[in-house]
């Protein structure tokens, strides 16, 4: 996303503005690169509550924790 050589900072901080309005347009209640942190957190959630969250596009990072919260408290 960002290795590309930019000429001038105007185009770095345009770069910027458009990847910070596709994490905002996406709808999730977190961004993309916190989205891991946030399933920990519900999975580990006290008691029977069930923790419902909205995910904007699901990373691969999200998928690998999801499957380590699966083989590690069976849920």
């Amino acid at each position: 996303m960002f290795g590309k050589d930019f000429k001038l900072p105007e185009d770095l901080g345009e770069r910027a503005a458009y990847s910070m309005l596709d994490e905002i347009f996406t709808g999730g209640v977190v961004d993309s690169s916190n989205q891991a942190t946030l399933l920990l957190m519900a999975s580990l959630a006290a008691g029977d509550n069930i923790s419902q969250v909205k995910l904007a596009r699901i990373t691969q990072q999200s998928i690998h924790m999801l499957r380590h919260l699966k083989a590690f408290f069976n849920i």
